[in-house]
């Protein structure tokens, strides 16, 4: 992410992750067609307890990439009081690129 939206620039700062998403798709589409297949997010922290949230974050999500929100997948998990202000979010996207 740093390459494409180093922090240095003024233009990024407070950018709204969606708008990542959103230019990162542009710039992968700018190689080739493109679908998004399916997505797995990891995320990290002690609190708020996001549990309640899984479907609306899964709507969410599969609107921005346009695709179905069962083909998300979300856990959450707690750094079981490790690093209680940590906050972490990992995401895996399957492309299918067409030739």
């Amino acid at each position: 992410i740093g390459l494409y939206f180093p922090p240095s620039n003024p233009e990024f700062k407070d950018l709204d992750s969606a708008d990542i998403v959103r230019r990162v798709l542009d710039l992968l589409r700018e190689r080739g067609p493109l679908t998004v297949g399916n997505v797995a997010i990891v995320v990290t922290l002690d609190t708020p307890k996001l549990g309640a949230y899984r479907e609306q974050i899964q709507q969410n999500v599969a609107d921005l990439l346009n695709i179905d929100a069962r083909e998300i997948g979300i856990g959450f998990k707690t750094s079981e009081g490790l690093a209680p202000r940590h906050i972490q979010a990992r995401a895996t996207v399957l492309l299918h690129v067409s030739t």
